[in-house]
């Protein structure tokens, strides 16, 4: 078929897929035939004006590099995702794109591609692309639309999902994100998911940066060209103290690895250098067992013996210091159209002193280092140069495009429509509509390059609504400003309501309008116009609703509050109470009770007002109820309770005004008035007074002691001084003939203390006491003769009596001796003397008795002992 048919299925695809969105998932091949014979031979003018209809079709605005798509402030550890379909994107030519993807896999070229562009906030970066696309690609870039920089790429060739992570990033930079299916016609939904993220822990190397001079045009270089690139190592953390040793530039097969001329990076600790070295064999554990030799590439030599490998690393003190590792490099010089596309990649390996000197490091995170990448082909043919402007309004096929062909002339231009392809043979075309036209340039060398360029609608003014003013509670005060640019000016304006009142100015602002529905058109200077429509919102009415109404906490207090809030109208509001000064917010403090009035203004002057009334409390009131008086005079069994009403509950109680208590109980409370305060759960106080009563004190009184004559009787009976007596308790019982009457009498033997008690019915007591004093008689027995001769009658001369308290006995013979004296009245004489029985005969007595009536007798007399 040749070349052409290649072009013109290209252009089948990317049309037929925006008309007949159904057909979506057929390949071209499943339409060559049966679209090419039907519209190949069409007018020149027809396909023209079926292009034009196209175009109606938005193309994606993320469909090119300029126009990526902005994934926002990122957040480290967070994921954020965007969302769409490449339904109208294009595969503009030349097109960008990466080869020897991860697994040798070129990416897709050309496929309907978007790009997407965020700021690292990383050194790692996990994507995320889960569509229903056929085949997938993400690729990753770094630098400016103008000069792309390719970095890694991924290509799933058996479905919609990838998840990879593409490190390193450096923080700060500006990456852009390509993302296709696996053709033109190979469109669909997506979700694209972004985290970039920092990992101190991890890795060894946190930054790394590449800059390339010049950098790859469309992802490519000429045969011959010449580049510079430098890579920067920085923030190197030196976890299990691994320090960095090596970085080794791996090139793809498109360079001339015989024009390579090194720089060296400086020394960070100053301790040894670096150097350019073809293999390296570390000595390490791990160096030796799993690394093994690498090179060529910059090595760290600290024993300056040229053995990189049998030393330690370059130290960076805290990963202040920074490497950088530059060289220059050639592309092949031969560069026949046969190599078009080679390789022309470098992967930069970074060794630590664990993997290529002699440092065994215990589990280092080191040879986790991501490695970073270059992604560039060659391109053995020039690439054209193109340019274009787009019809205008009002002479659709005014539009045109010009070539300028690289390589060795002559060229020749063959331009394709989509449906048929033409071979002008010349390098620029007039007379062209809107429409994607693709265009191949070949030179003299038979080297081919295909192009493409949109011409779009773009001499057609834009215009659009910068801002509408709703109107709000004055009718016709809203407000609509239009923006036009892209073409001829000056422009004019008109604006249409829906009856028909038609208003034309070059003044872009329309004041005063009401709310409603507008169709506003632009005309350009060159008469082409454009029209949108413009919507004046009529706002809500202003309305202010009460959120809360807070009383005063205690009568009479100023501290209630009202709480208001406005919607409607045209916000911000101000709000003011009872004419007092506005205020931005509806929250009003300090309130007395009663009515207030609020009024809310918006900023177009429009008033809503709202009367509320803050509630006055309920005083706190209380009343005491005695429970128990004391029961007898002088205790302590009184209580009373309080019973509180009014206010905010619970209350408190204190009948101190201090000591408050949740209990309205007092109990064990002596006679007397009391005092009590009782106090709300605001601090809203009332005070009162009770009083505890208590009986009259019981007092009695009893008779003076007194004298009675042995045998006599006395009545006793008590004296009430206070008090009522209900029982009577007389003690001891002795000589009493009642121990429970009001009245006694008394009859006791000797001298007794009686004691009264006396009770009311509360069991309240007093005692009296009586003590009656027995005046007694006393007498004496004298025995005029005994017998002391031992037959136990009359054997001793002893004296007996009644009521003695006391005796004092002298016995005397005949010539006045003593001889016996006792003063117990138990104690006789028992007729001896002297250890010997005394004579018989007549003795002389002498006794003084003492009797319990206090009298005193002497007795004297003679006694006759007998044998």
């Amino acid at each position: 078929m040749g070349r052409g048919w290649e072009k013109t299925a290209y252009s089948l695809i990317l049309y037929k897929r925006l008309l007949f969105p159904e057909i979506l998932p057929f390949r071209a091949a499943s339409y060559y035939k049966h679209s090419i014979y039907l519209l190949m031979h069409k007018s020149l003018l027809a396909f023209f004006l079926f292009i034009t209809s196209l175009f109606l079709f938005a193309q994606a605005p993320n469909d090119a590099c300029p126009g990526a798509q902005d994934f926002g402030i990122l957040t480290p550890f967070e994921q954020t995702c965007l969302t769409g379909n490449n339904l109208t994107a294009y595969g503009e030519l030349p097109y960008i794109n990466q080869g020897y993807c991860f697994g040798g896999v070129d990416a897709p070229s050309p496929a309907a591609d978007l790009w997407f562009t965020f700021t690292a906030v990383g050194n790692l970066l996990d994507i995320v692309l889960d569509s229903n696309f056929d085949t997938s690609m993400v690729a990753l870039y770094q630098g400016t639309c103008d000069g792309l920089v390719g970095l890694k790429c991924v290509v799933n060739e058996s479905g919609g999902f990838i998840n990879t992570s593409l490190a390193p990033v450096s923080v700060g930079n500006t990456y852009y994100i390509q993302i296709s299916g696996g053709s033109l016609s190979d469109i669909g939904n997506y979700s694209l998911c972004i985290n970039s993220y920092q990992t101190f822990e991890a890795i060894c190397i946190i930054d790394q940066t590449l800059t390339v001079d010049p950098p790859p045009y469309l992802s490519t270089y000429e045969a011959g060209q010449t580049v510079n690139f430098c890579l920067t190592v920085g923030g190197y953390q030196e976890n299990s103290a691994d320090w960095f040793d090596g970085l080794v530039p791996v090139f793809g097969s498109g360079w001339d690895l015989s024009t390579l001329v090194v720089t060296m990076p400086a020394s960070c600790d100053g301790q040894g250098a670096w150097g350019w070295y073809t293999s390296v064999q570390g000595t390490s554990t791990y160096a030796t067992t799993v690394v093994g030799p690498v090179g060529p590439g910059f090595f760290y030599d600290r024993n300056a013996d040229g053995n990189p490998g049998n030393d330690f690393g370059d130290y960076s003190a805290g990963a202040a210091c920074n490497w950088v590792f530059c060289f220059d490099i050639s592309v092949k010089a031969t560069c026949p159209p046969a190599v078009d596309g080679e390789d022309l990649s470098i992967e930069f390996f970074n060794y630590s002193d664990s993997e290529a000197g002699s440092w065994n490091a215990t589990a280092s995170p080191c040879p986790n280092d991501p490695n970073f990448t270059f992604k560039a082909l060659l391109s053995c043919c020039t690439i054209p140069e193109i340019s274009g402007v787009s019809p205008t309004c009002n002479d659709p096929l005014s539009g045109s495009i010009s070539v300028l062909g690289g390589g060795n002339p002559p060229f020749t231009y063959d331009w394709s429509t989509g449906f048929s392809e033409v071979s002008f043979g010349a390098s620029a075309q007039g007379n062209l509509p809107i429409g994607f036209y693709t265009i191949t340039v070949t030179d003299a060398d038979d080297c081919e390059k295909i192009i493409s360029y949109l011409l779009d609608d773009s001499a057609i003014p834009s215009l659009s609504v910068a801002y509408t003013v709703p109107s709000t509670c004055n009718p016709g005060n809203g407000l609509a400003v239009l923006l036009a640019s892209g073409t001829i000016e000056p422009y004019t304006f008109t604006l249409t309501d829906s009856l028909g009142n038609v208003v034309t100015q070059t003044d872009t602002n329309f004041p005063n309008l009401a709310a409603g529905n507008y169709t506003a058109v632009v005309v350009d200077g060159g008469g082409c116009s454009n029209q949108t429509q413009v919507v004046v919102p009529g706002l809500p009415p202003l309305l202010v609703q009460t959120d809360a109404v807070l009383g005063g906490l205690c009568p009479g207090d100023s501290n209630g509050s009202i709480s208001v809030s406005a919607s409607g109208g045209f916000p911000p509001y101000n709000f003011s109470i009872d004419g007092g000064a506005a205020q931005a917010n509806g929250n009003f403090t300090a309130l007395a009770g009663g009515s207030h009035t609020i009024l809310v203004t918006d900023v177009s002057g429009c008033t809503a007002t709202l009367t509320e009334t803050v509630p006055e409390p309920l005083p706190v009131t209380a009343l005491a109820n005695v429970v128990a008086d004391v029961l007898c005079f002088g205790g302590n069994e009184g209580e009373f309770q309080i019973e509180a009403s009014g206010g905010t509950a619970p209350y408190t109680y204190a009948t101190d005004g201090v000591n408050f208590q949740p209990q309205n109980n007092f109990n064990g409370l002596a006679a007397g008035q009391y005092d009590f305060t009782v106090q709300d759960a605001n601090g809203c106080q009332t005070s009162g007074s009770t009083t505890i009563a208590q009986p009259d004190l019981m007092d009695i009184d009893l008779p003076p002691d007194t004298e009675l004559a042995q045998g006599g009787a006395v009545t006793l009976q008590p004296q009430i001084i206070s008090g009522l007596a209900a029982t009577y308790n007389w003690a001891p019982a002795n000589g009493l003939d009642c121990t429970a009457c009001p009245q006694v009498i008394a009859r006791p033997d000797e001298t007794t203390t009686y004691i009264l008690e006396v009770a009311n019915s509360n069991g309240c007591s007093d005692t009296a006491s009586v003590t009656i004093t027995i005046l007694k008689g006393g007498t004496v027995a004298i025995p005029n003769a005994f017998s002391p001769n031992g037959d136990g009658v009359n054997d001793v001369f002893r004296i007996a009596g009644r009521n003695v308290v006391s005796i004092s006995l002298v016995i005397y013979n005949r010539w006045g001796q003593e001889v016996f004296t006792s003063a117990d009245m138990n104690t006789g004489w028992d007729g001896r003397y002297h250890d010997a029985d005394a004579e018989i005969g007549t003795y002389v007595y002498w006794i003084e008795v003492e009797y319990e009536s206090g009298k005193t007798e002497i007795k004297k007399g003679n006694v006759i002992l007998l044998r």
